[in-house]
């Protein structure tokens, strides 16, 4: 995840910014007036590394340490209690149960 952006090192280029796959970097004013990268949304980063890898004066610092992702879609009590997975709790009646990731149920 993107710690710091040091501010002394930044020049303004907006490579960083262009290159965040996520839009985590923007452009503001600095206390001089002079545009500087800033961390908008650092709980979007994806430790890609492409803003730190592109700034040529190294003034990014991305850690390759992340926090866990919290679940998009915790399973359910009930799939919980019958000992089945969130895709097999999933299924509707009458599929196979053999269907690929990322393959739309039929319904």
């Amino acid at each position: 995840m993107i710690e710091r952006v040091d501010a002394d090192r930044c020049i303004g280029c907006t490579l960083c910014v262009k290159v965040c796959p996520v839009d985590v970097l923007r452009m503001a004013l600095d206390t001089s007036g002079r545009s500087k990268a800033v961390i908008a949304y650092p709980e979007e980063c994806q430790s890609c590394f492409l803003c730190e890898i592109y700034c040529p004066t190294d003034a990014l610092y991305v850690s390759p340490d992340r926090s866990p992702l919290h679940a998009v879609w915790p399973p359910s009590d009930t799939a919980a209690a019958r000992g089945t997975s969130l895709p097999t709790a999933l299924l509707r009646e009458g599929t196979s149960g053999t269907t690929a990731p990322g393959h739309r149920l039929a319904g």
